[in-house]
């Protein structure tokens, strides 16, 4: 059993309101081999990839500008790996944060979430997105996001140790109950499954056009 309380729950932050309950149920899931990391995800239903990276990677602005195309979400900053023969992804939370300065590159969400004085927007994605939101897919590959300011997204090639630096010092720091067994299962993922950086070109629309041909193999 596990119990979560507070006096008043006007004193919750925006991002526990986004992710609750994310200490119980890495306690719970580590029970069934399963762990909680911090990333985003998002694919196709025959399969996705894990965006892994620190704060202000471009994790978040990557996750939402594919609500516009025929890519589906599955996480802005945590969700869970299975640890079965074909590593899978499945939601935890059909929320996201971005900073408000950002969100003027989102058209698609402008209106949509209440001005307030909190450092990022928040958005809770079902039911206005249910269409885009989908449950788990198998993974294919850990992407590591960078903002480049560059023309072109750009998909290059990288190593398990990169990823590995990518996804475990934020994880491990945000979730206080990941410990030696969440490490070492990141480090099994980040071995399993090719690893790529993902280098952010100005146009955000052009960044899930560049994720699905990598998906589908075309470039």
């Amino acid at each position: 059993m596990a119990l979560y309380w507070t006096s008043d729950f006007r004193s919750i932050p925006y991002w526990e309101r986004g992710a609750p309950f994310r200490m119980i149920f890495q306690w719970w899931f580590e029970r069934f081999g399963c762990t909680i990391v911090h990333g985003a995800a998002l694919g196709l239903k025959e399969g996705g990839v894990l965006l892994a990276g620190k704060g202000g990677s471009g994790k978040s602005t990557t996750a939402l500008s594919s609500l516009q195309s025929e890519l589906l979400y599955a996480a802005d900053d945590y969700c869970l790996i299975s640890p079965e023969e074909k590593l899978c992804v499945t939601s935890l939370y059909t929320s996201a944060k971005i900073h408000w300065e950002t969100l003027k590159a989102l058209p698609h969400l402008l209106g949509q979430c209440r001005k307030t004085d909190e450092e990022k927007a928040l958005f809770y994605l079902y039911p206005s997105w249910k269409e885009k939101c989908i449950t788990s897919f198998p993974l294919r590959a850990i992407l590591i996001p960078k903002v480049t300011g560059n023309e072109k997204t750009e998909i290059i090639l990288c190593s398990a140790a990169d990823a590995l630096i990518a996804l475990a010092p934020s994880t491990v720091f945000q979730l206080s109950g990941a410990g030696r067994v969440a490490f070492q299962a990141m480090a099994h993922l980040a071995r399993s499954l090719p690893c790529y950086h993902l280098h952010l070109g100005r146009v955000f629309s052009e960044v899930p056009k560049k994720i699905i041909q990598f998906l589908r193999g075309q470039c």
